[in-house]
């Protein structure tokens, strides 16, 4: 059986095996993450010798590629990484030979600066809208919803059942968001002008409708994926445990979540007053 593989391996070409790896990614990711994994494949093997063997590509290969990509971060590097590791995974376990790409290390990432609104400039940008950019403002800060991914889904009354939004997340994984009284009032209004709607949930339309709002309330530039933020904080102040934040942010971890979750100088006031006061004794 081993020697049939190796027979096997020798005599295909790369590009046959990235064709069957493709078709399996299909089965299993979203159209984006498909575009994605085709764009880096694709690249991978254009820096590579001509008609080289898949049991012929080595470590060497792999870094040499990564090194001559023009800039980029690390974080762009860590993706590049993560498709040729799915790659060669796939290659690993249906050819029996070892991955190049396992040794190499991932590199360490900076985490983007986020924007995160206060309360008083969430409210600010609310008295500038009209009555369909506060629908939206108002759907993705009682939501949290990921604007390409998932907002598009809440204009599809299809998506809703029991004051709950179905959603195809990333990953092709199913989850639920529940839906309060703005939320539904939201999604009405926006239904009720679905011209608007399907044009704004076009990518990137929403940023820059943020881009514009911001402008138009006069404060710092804020992006759809603020309100994303904005939307755990407040759950947050309104006592709403981290777990279950996690949850409706369909986070793996709860490591995930603490990245969206913040605390301003008024909140910090007063914490540490419960040190003035002395120990209770029995």
């Amino acid at each position: 059986m081993a020697l049939h593989l190796l027979s096997l391996v020798a005599r295909m070409q790369v590009r046959e095996v990235i064709a069957g790896w493709l078709r399996f990614i299909e089965a299993h990711k979203s159209p984006r993450t498909l575009t994605l994994y085709r764009m880096v494949i694709w690249r991978f093997v254009d820096s590579l010798p001509p008609k080289i063997k898949l049991r012929n590509i080595t470590r060497e290969h792999i870094e040499r590629h990564l090194a001559l990509l023009p800039a980029v971060h690390n974080r762009s590097i860590n993706c590049y990484l993560m498709v040729l590791r799915s790659f060669f995974g796939f290659c690993e376990e249906r050819f029996d030979i070892l991955s190049p790409v396992a040794k190499i290390k991932r590199l360490p990432e900076t985490q983007p600066h986020q924007r995160v609104l206060s309360e008083a400039e969430y409210q600010h940008i609310l008295g500038v809208c009209n009555r369909q950019e506060k629908a939206i403002i108002e759907l993705l800060a009682n939501t949290g919803l990921r604007a390409n991914l998932e907002f598009p889904q809440a204009l599809n009354p299809a998506n809703i059942a029991n004051d709950m939004l179905h959603l195809v997340l990333k990953g092709n994984k199913t989850g639920v968001m529940p839906l309060n009284k703005t939320a539904k009032i939201a999604i009405e209004t926006l239904l009720s002008h679905l011209d608007f709607s399907k044009s704004i949930a076009r990518r990137n339309s929403l940023y820059y409708l943020c881009v514009k709002l911001a402008k138009r309330a006069e404060i710092p530039k804020f992006t759809p994926h603020s309100l994303r933020y904005y939307f755990g904080d407040n759950l947050r102040r309104h006592k709403v445990s981290i777990f279950e934040i996690s949850k409706l942010y369909h986070h793996s971890t709860i490591k995930q979540t603490m990245a969206y979750l913040h605390l301003d100088e008024d909140e910090l006031k007063g914490l540490t007053d419960v040190l003035d006061e002395p120990d209770k004794k029995d």
